[in-house]
């Protein structure tokens, strides 16, 4: 057979298959309403034929009108017998309707069966079993089951516990096994850790993967695997986290170093430490809701990074002395501390306003973050967070270098690039004052501390 035959034999078989696999659910679920419409319409034909006999007219005696009241007549007797069963009395004839159906032979073992399939049927999600794992069947083996309840032991005072073991050949039988409570172990249902958004073209392994997909050699908090969920046109990084497990400081370094990790390849948007999404349903559901406001956050942040500066200034207030004002006091003598106090904390932000456009003035960023706190060292302390462009990373660094041998009456530091932190912050809060905006999701979180107002304290990096 030539290889173009064979190419179109092998391309007709697969779109076939294609087909049958997308019409066949839709071919079942036709036959089996059409199988419980033709019963409804069976049931209620005998009261149509009787109302139709009551009632002569063209109208009634057409197939189709009587096919749908037959159905509607049906509908309503169920919904009443339902009704009525709801009830004290219902219930009471129900149980007496079922004794009398298990004195017959034949007839108590088909109501029985077709009982217990429909009452399995109707098993809510929200039921008190659990999945669990046991020792079985010898000891350091597990298996799993489901906790079905608990009971306590009357001889020794023993909590023994209910566990359900499906079947290995056969899954419709299983085995009850009693074992103590304290050899019952929980399956806790993972949960995803959320570090940040990306963007879905910079990371090449998802152009042909819809499922999540492994960071290489990338760890993430607790030292679970770091993945990449594909969402549309963004990538979410994610990993694997236990509710049960709690996070420390290790757990705050981790997940700064995976959103730095990430920023080497893409532009993100992080989210506040310690962010959890229950399952794969309630993540998508966040993405979904709020897909513009990131992607447009994004296309804000594209190229850009943050610098940040901490500048120590002495207190310009610190000769004088810091008067306690009670809230109790009246006179002369408080609405005069009242008066100093207020005098200082100007004082205070006029020096802090005037380093902040200093600063401004000579690094030149596209836009700023800036809060003031005192120290008990009696400094002032500006945390400046400035955004500018990737590439001129290095001419901001060379100006630090210069700036802060020339201003000796303060000390400088500076960190960076770190990923837009508080700018992610920024454009968050203004989506989130408009009325139309987006679902609130997790984002940096301020840090409290005391300040001087200058401007929106910034957030604490994660």
């Amino acid at each position: 057979m030539k290889p173009s035959y064979r190419r179109t034999l092998r391309s007709l078989q697969r779109n076939i298959l294609a087909g049958i696999i997308t019409i066949g659910p839709l071919f079942v679920t036709y036959l089996i309403f059409s199988f419980l419409l033709g019963i409804l319409a069976k049931a209620g034909l005998p009261v149509v034929w009787v109302l139709a006999a009551l009632f002569p007219g063209d109208w009634l005696n057409q197939p189709w009108v009587q096919s749908t009241l037959s159905i509607i007549l049906t509908l309503v007797v169920l919904y009443l017998v339902g009704h009525v069963t709801s009830l004290m009395v219902g219930r009471q004839a129900l149980r007496l309707f079922e004794t009398a159906l298990d004195r017959l032979p034949f007839v108590a073992k088909i109501y029985g069966s077709v009982r217990q399939l429909i009452d399995s049927m109707m098993v809510k999600k929200g039921s008190s079993q659990r999945v669990v794992l046991i020792d079985f069947p010898i000891a350091g083996q597990k298996s799993i089951g489901f906790l079905t309840r608990t009971m306590t032991d009357s001889a020794t005072g023993e909590l023994l516990a209910a566990v359900l073991l499906p079947n290995a050949i056969n899954p419709t039988s299983a085995l009850l096994q009693i074992v103590p409570m304290q050899r019952v172990t929980e399956c806790h249902v993972m949960a995803w850790y959320a570090y940040c958004i990306g963007e879905k073209l910079a990371f090449p392994e998802l152009a042909r993967h819809r499922k999540p997909v492994p960071m290489e050699s990338v760890v993430g908090v607790s030292g679970n695997q770091v993945f990449l969920y594909p969402a549309s046109d963004l990538a979410i990084i994610v990993s694997e986290h236990n509710p049960a497990e709690t996070l420390n400081q290790k757990s705050g370094v981790d997940h700064a170093r995976v959103i730095a990790d990430c920023f080497q390849h893409s532009t993100v948007l992080p989210f506040r430490f310690g962010t959890v999404f229950n399952d794969d349903e309630s993540l998508r559901k966040s993405i979904r809701s709020n897909q513009r406001q990131f992607q447009s956050n994004i296309d804000k942040l594209r190229g850009k990074t943050e610098m940040h500066l901490k500048i120590f200034v002495d207190d310009c207030c610190a000769h004088a002395l810091e008067k306690h004002v009670p809230a109790e006091g009246v006179g002369r003598e408080y609405l005069s501390n009242l008066r100093e106090n207020a005098a200082r904390t100007r004082e205070r932000q006029t020096r802090a306003r005037a380093v902040s456009f200093q600063m401004h003035r000579l690094f030149m960023p596209l836009d700023e973050e800036v809060s003031c706190r005192l120290t008990d060292s009696g400094k002032m302390v500006l945390d400046v967070a400035h955004l500018i462009d990737r590439k001129y990373v290095e001419r901001y660094q060379n100006k630090f270098a210069t700036t802060s041998a020339s201003m000796r009456e303060c000390q400088m530091q500076v960190s960076g690039p770190w990923p837009p932190y508080h700018f992610v912050q920024r454009l968050t809060r203004a989506a989130h004052s408009q009325p139309a905006a987006a679902a609130p999701v997790h984002v940096p979180a301020p840090a409290p501390s005391p300040m001087v107002a200058i401007s929106e304290a910034i957030p604490a990096m994660a």
